[in-house]
């Protein structure tokens, strides 16, 4: 076991390299095991009959229902300008060095990627690219029931075809010599011989070709298009409430004064631009009876919701497929305050001082961890500080989603609240606490009765 006792100055330099070098040590000790721990790991899988399985990731419990290109509001709120931006990139007469040019969307799970692309899609400045298609991927990149899929979407007829190349001589014959342009939704692969093989009926189209794409992760925008794509980021704050409004409307819960200043706040708080949440906190409101409701619905955990809000199930996505050494990382995230901002080499210490880097004979443990640290970046669940790009941050419901995966595991001595909340004590292994300038003994008491615990980490937040 490693017990870490650490602090983290934001603006204390000689604080903050005397952490580097506190981790540095402590990661060469993390890893250190007995020489006959793998042997006894062994045996105990044996013993108990645990089987090794193929491939890092869990089948996904929860499917996104397939999307359409069919609006499913009137009018989008706060995305005028990223509209404009995409078909300004669609209708560009810039040389792009092929017969399509791919326009990747990428962003947050529920940042609102899919309702963008509807946009540009059924956008009359579009109508003269003929055919146009719909296709939603998934995160099984089937070629042929996705070729099968943009087939149907271009003739609006069935295909029995069950051969991919009958079908892909089809999807070519549709679009030789015609200025296309097709959707691709919520695409998960990073499979170039794929996308290959995919893409190639393509090739026949009239140069001129758009291919829009959205996907949560960067490393699939660039395998599927070329060195450029467009990051979309969170709503501001009105925009947020203007959609809850939108959709909070019609409720019998008539909220005025100052009641309606509480609940805007508690709504913007919850969502951080997130319009997914603010959708759904209007549908969930919109149904009660009472004020009462609204307040405990608004003061709830993200994963104290009722399941079928929809919130959880959209972010869970992005944590069911990582792969397993990236889902141990994520979750002892957890142990990072909201609006916590930190830097690569902060975290990826951590990691290596708790053991969760896997080892590798060709590379060092911190160049593993800098690439475990771009991956999730890569998918969105860290994104770059609006205030220092050095550092990086979690928005408020991944933060969120990584307390509900670590299960307890990690406790943050923030509040009074929390402490009340603490039901588990056998079950914490990380805890961290805010730096105060007057700190007692009286504080810490409620951690006498964890007896696991391995990370204690103190944390400095900017001045605000």
């Amino acid at each position: 076991m490693v017990f870490v006792g650490l602090i983290f100055g934001l603006d204390n330099k000689n604080e903050t390299d005397l952490n580097t070098l506190v981790l540095q040590e402590v990661a060469k000790e993390a890893i250190v095991l007995p020489k006959n721990a793998k042997k006894n790991l062994c045996e105990e899988k044996n013993y108990l009959g645990l089987k090794e399985i193929a491939g890092g990731s869990s089948t996904v419990a929860w499917q996104r229902p397939p999307s359409t290109c069919v609006p499913t509001e009137p009018a989008v709120i706060g995305r005028d300008a990223d509209k404009a931006k995409i078909l300004e990139m669609v209708l560009s007469d810039k040389p792009t060095g092929g017969r399509f040019h791919v326009i990747p969307i990428v962003g947050l799970g529920g940042v609102g990627k899919t309702t963008l692309a509807r946009e540009v899609y059924n956008d009359k400045a579009v109508a003269d690219f003929n055919p146009r298609a719909w296709a939603c991927v998934s995160d099984d990149f089937d070629v042929l029931r996705i070729s099968k899929a943009i087939l149907e979407s271009i003739t609006s007829s069935s295909c029995s075809l069950e051969n991919l190349n009958e079908v892909q001589v089809h999807l070519k014959n549709e679009v030789a010599g015609k200025k296309f342009f097709l959707v691709l939704d919520d695409v998960w692969s990073r499979d170039y011989g794929l996308w290959e093989t995919l893409r190639s009926p393509f090739m026949a189209g009239a140069p001129g070709s758009r291919i829009i794409v959205t996907t949560r992760s960067i490393d699939v925008a660039l395998t599927m298009g070329q060195s450029e794509y467009f990051q979309l980021k969170l709503l501001s704050n009105d925009d947020c409430w203007g959609i809850f409004q939108k959709h909070v409307s019609g409720s019998r819960v008539i909220v005025s004064g100052q009641n309606l200043n509480l609940v805007r706040d508690k709504v913007v708080e919850k969502c951080r631009g997130l319009p997914l949440a603010a959708r759904i906190l209007g549908g969930l409101l919109r149904s009660k009876q009472r004020y009462g409701e609204w307040e405990d619905i608004l003061n709830s955990k993200l994963w104290d919701l009722p399941e079928e809000n929809g919130i959880l199930s959209v972010l869970r996505l992005s944590y069911y497929h990582l792969p397993s050494h990236l889902k141990r990382c994520f979750a002892y995230c957890a142990i990072f305050p909201k609006d916590y901002e930190f830097m690569d080499k902060e975290l990826i210490l951590l990691w290596m001082a708790e053991g969760l880097i896997q080892h590798s004979e060709n590379k060092q443990l911190e160049d593993l961890g800098h690439e475990y640290f771009c991956d999730l970046l890569s998918w969105s669940i860290f994104q770059h500080s609006n205030t220092s790009g050095a550092r990086y941050i979690m928005h408020d419901l991944v933060n969120d989603l990584a307390q509900w995966i670590s299960g307890g595991t990690t406790f943050r001595l923030e509040d009074e609240f929390n402490l009340m909340q603490l039901k588990r004590f056998d079950r914490i292994r990380h805890s961290s606490y805010t730096f105060r300038y007057y700190e007692v003994k009286n504080n810490f008491e409620v951690l006498y009765k964890v007896e696991s615990l391995r990370t204690l980490l103190r944390i400095f937040l900017p001045l605000s």
